[in-house]
This record gives structure tokens, C-alpha cells and sequence, in this order.
């Protein structure tokens, strides 16, 4: 309304700066930009045929209601906008709806006027946040599901069961007229579920903007290593950990213990992304409704990763170790692993914070480049130059293509370079002038690369040097996620894991 008035017909208002933008405000901006450039591509006389047609001969459904309340449920129903409405914008019109069909509430509190003036303002707020960030709208459905794991308990019985639990079971006319039924509801219920998703909407925004928070700042660079890395199973819990209070020491370790999860249990031992989900998701139920404390649902995601006594721990080098092996007989090795980008920018932030340097590499500009612009073989996948030949001439091509991908080879890399200077001479890719005469290479790179051209100080690049440099890797594996990766009293090597499984 307002918006549209003042954006899109271009009419001034005083009041136009007091309305947020909303994701229905961004779907304006966009479809103005939109058919902006689609008259533009037409010429003068296709114009005023579109415009006649809009002008003249548009139709428009007229549809007579009896009772003018039964619009809501005819909403629901007729809609003519080419793609059906979402699970949230069905609960927002439903409950509406069902405010109309209680004619003597106990709860003197809420009234039908004023509860649907609180839902109409809920669901401002909500998509108000939804569409906070531009560049990065969060889908509405996705919001709901969340939070019905955290509001109800989960159920993966059928697909879709937030939805059908909502709708067909919870907020439904008969569990209003119905004394027996099974979800008694009222305007109580309506308002208290509509109140939560106001105020969860905030937290599962800046959950995925946590730079737009009031978190401080070891929070907020712990949640935005869980959005790299991937949240899995772990929205509701943090969405209930917030919704709680809990936005302090809590809540930062119950964050380092779930990445902690994701990254062993995912990305090293290689288990499904599902493993554990209906778990966790109870765990956000009951912190949600103080039937655990924050400290029991954090010692259970450690029982989860490392085990005791009694329980078997899900993480397993053995099974890290079979599936390095795994990579390395397809001749893919640490480059394929699916941990690789988060493990390398994790390690530069290390070598960062060692050097107690500013950053060098932004995640959102190096993730979005292709593989092989990003992280580069230091030994390079076609080294047939005289200066990789000598080093590496007295192994067999599977031992090479083992080197070649081995952890101890890979690195970050600051800038995009072409084929051409990635399979140079390492002395060139330790430092080499550009077509500008300016110095460039690994020695003024990232953090990663300048570690590389330290270890190469005497510009040779050799197996030695690899396996070196793969161990140091992996023992800051050890040490930043307290795992072992090698037990004495069994085969597991750590030169196994990196494929370096011969003599150098």
C-alpha cells in the first residue's frame, strides 16, 4: 500500500519512511525493475499494443461474498496469482479466520479486533526479516518449519508434517467448536503461537546475519563459521537457545559443540547429513520448553561426538582414514573431500591469527570462484617441467597423483590465476614479477601461501616437503576440533590419511 504508492507509482507521502521494507516490498522493487527492462527491449509500436491490451482488455474475477468474514477461507482457496501461497501466508489468513469463530473466548485479555491487529503486525515483522537482507531472502516456509521443531514436537513420519500438523491438525474450526478435541483452541493458543513466531523470527535472522547482530563479537564469528560450514540439524536448537536467553557464554559453546558435530561427524567421518537430526531436533524442543537446560543439551552433543564409557562415539578416524583412501584410489584425494574449503579457510584464519595479521581472504569472495581458481596444486597437476621432473621423477604415476592431491599440496590461494602460472616452476610461483613488473606469488599472498613460500625458502617444492607439510596440517586438525587421528596400538597411520602410504 504505502510502498507500492510511493516506490512503485512514484507518489510522495509523508509517512512513506515510517513503513520497513518487507520481502512483498523487495517482490515489488523487483517486478518494477523487471518490466522496466522488458519495455525497454520492445520497440514504440509493441509498446502501445501491450498498453491497449492493459488498458482495454484485462479482465478481472468478480467474486459476491455473502458473509464478509468468509473472505479468509476463500483466500485460501482462490488464488489466482500463478504459484500457491506458502505454508506461513496460509497459517497468517487461518488464523484470522478462526479469530472469527470464537464467540465467548474465558480469556478476557485477547479480543477478536485486537488479536487480528497483532497477527497482521506479526506477519509484518515477519517478512520484514525475511526480507531484511536483499541479497539474501530467507524462504518463509523455511522459517515455519524451524520453528514448528522448536514450538512441537518433531515428527518425520510424512513429508511436509509441519504443514499438515498446522493446518489440518492444530489450527483448524473444529478444535474450536469440539469440547473432546484432541488441540482445544482459542484465542490464547492463536496469540501465543502467533507472539513466538514474532519473536523467533529476529533470532533466525540473525542466525543467517549474525554481522547484523548485537551478539558480541565471538558469537558472532562462531555462527558465521556454522553458516560456512553448513548448519545441518542445528537451526531450532540455536533458534531455542535464543529465544531463551541464552546469548552469552551459552550460548557460544553450545555453538562450538555443534560445529564441532557437523564438521567431525560430516565432513571427517563421512555419515549421513541426516544422522542425528530427529535427535537434536527434540533437544530444541525440550530446551524450548525448560525440559533441559542449555549445559545438558551441550554435554549430549559431545556424548554424540566422542562417546564414554557407555556410548559409542559416531566419530571415527578409522572410517576418515578409509574414506581419504576411498578419494585417493579414484585419483581425487583431499581435493574431491567435501570438508576441503571449510578445512583451508579455517587454517588460514589459524595461520591469521598466529601472525596476529588482518584478514587476506573473505569467505563470500573466494567460496564463489571455481575450485581450481581458489585452491591451487603447489605440485601442479601438469608438471612436466624440468624443475617437478627432477623431484618426483622416481615414483609411479599413482604415487604422484597421490602427492599431487594430497592435503600437504593444496592451498588457498588470495587471487585467481590462469593454468598457465599455476603450472609453473615453483621458484616463479614462490615470487615472479606480473606483466606490470610488480612482485607477486605465494610470498605476498594468503597467510596459507606465504607459509608455503617460507617452507620453500630455498625455492625447491619436493615430496618431502608435502608429507611435511600435510602432517602439520592435520595435527591442527587435531588440535582445533580435539580428535586423534592415529592410534598406536592399531594400523591407523597418519601418512595413510594423506595418501603417503610409500616411501619417499
Amino acid at each position: 500500500d504505502e510502498y507500492y504508492r510511493t516506490n512503485i507509482l512514484g507518489q510522495t507521502s509523508s509517512s512513506s519512511d515510517k513503513y520497513p521494507e518487507t520481502l512483498y516490498t523487495n517482490n515489488l522493487h523487483n517486478a518494477l525493475i523487471y518490466f522496466k527492462d522488458k519495455v525497454r527491449e520492445i520497440g514504440s509500436e509493441k509498446k502501445e499494443e501491450v498498453f491497449t491490451k492493459v488498458v482495454n482488455r484485462l479482465k478481472f474475477n468478480f467474486y459476491e461474498i455473502d458473509n464478509d468474514l468468509d473472505v479468509y477461507v476463500t483466500f485460501e482457496t482462490m488464488n489466482n496469482r500463478g504459484k500457491p501461497l506458502s505454508n506461513l501466508e496460509l497459517l497468517k489468513n487461518r488464523f484470522i479466520y478462526l479469530t472469527t469463530l470464537v464467540v465467548d473466548d474465558k480469556n478476557k485479555d485477547y479480543n477478536q479486533e485486537r488479536l487480528r491487529k497483532d497477527i497482521n503486525e506479526t506477519w509484518k515483522t515477519i517478512y520484514e526479516y525475511l526480507g531484511k537482507n536483499k541479497d539474501q531472502i530467507l524462504p518463509d516456509d523455511e522459517f515455519l518449519r524451524n520453528h514448528w521443531i522448536t514450538y512441537y514436537k518433531y515428527d518425520r513420519k510424512e513429508a511436509d508434517a509441519f504443514s499438515k500438523f498446522l493446518l489440518n491438525k492444530r489450527f483448524n474450526a473444529k478444535n474450536i467448536f469440539d469440547n473432546k478435541a484432541k488441540y482445544p483452541l482459542g484465542l490464547k493458543e492463536i496469540k501465543e503461537y502467533s507472539d513466538s513466531l514474532r519473536e523467533s523470527v529476529k533470532y533466525w535472522y540473525f542466525i543467517h546475519n549474525p554481522h547484523e547482530s548485537r551478539f558480541n563479537q565471538e558469537i558472532i564469528e562462531w555462527l558465521q563459521k556454522f553458516e560456512r560450514l553448513g548448519f545441518s540439524s542445528f537451526t531450532p536448537l540455536l533458534m531455542s537457545a535464543m529465544a531463551k536467553g541464552h546469548i552469552n557464554d551459552d550460548l557460544l559453546e553450545l555453538l562450538k559443540a555443534a560445529e564441532k558435530f557437523n564438521f567431525l561427524i560430516f565432513r571427517i567421518t563421512g555419515r549421513p547429513s541426516n544422522t542425528k537430526n530427529s535427535h537434536f531436533y527434540r533437544l530444541a524442543h525440550d530446551l524450548y520448553w525448560d525440559n533441559s537446560t542449555i549445559k545438558e543439551v551441550i554435554d549430549d552433543i559431545k556424548l554424540n561426538i566422542y562417546g564414554d564409557d557407555k556410548h559409542s562415539p559416531w566419530f571415527s578416524a578409522s572410517d576418515f582414514k578409509k574414506n581419504c583412501h576411498d578419494r585417493f584410489q579414484k585419483e581425487e584425494g583431499f581435493y574431491s573431500w567435501s570438508g576441503i574449503r571449510y578445512f583451508l579457510y579455517e587454517y588460514e584464519l589459524h595461520l591469521q591469527n598466529e601472525s596476529r595479521g588482518i584478514q587476506k581472504v573473505n569467505w563470500l569472495d573466494w567460496v564463489v570462484r571455481k575450485k581450481d581458481r581458489s585452491i591451487e596444486h603447489i605440485y601442479p597437476q601438469s608438471a612436466k617441467k624440468r624443475c617437478w621432473t627432477i623431484h618426483f621423477k622416481n615414483y609411479s604415476k599413482k604415487n604422484k597423483d597421490k602427492l599431487l592431491h594430497s592435503l600437504g599440496n593444496l592451498v588457498l590461494i588470495s587471487r585467481s590465476k590462469n593454468s598457465e602460472l599455476q603450472n609453473r616452476c615453483f621458484k616463479d610461483k614462490r615470487k615472479h614479477l606480473d606483466r606490470y613488473g610488480n612482485p607477486v606469488g605465494f610470498f605476498n599472498g594468503s597467510f596459507s601461501e606465504i607459509e608455503v613460500a617460507e617452507v620453500g625458502r630455498d625455492e625447491e617444492w619436493t615430496p618431502q616437503k608435502i608429507q611435511k607439510r600435510g602432517r602439520k596440517m592435520l595435527r591442527f586438525l587435531e588440535k582445533r576440533w580435539e580428535v586423534s587421528l592415529e592410534d598406536k596400538n592399531s594400523l591407523l597411520n597418519i601418512n595413510d590419511i594423506l595418501g603417503i602410504d610409500f616411501d619417499l
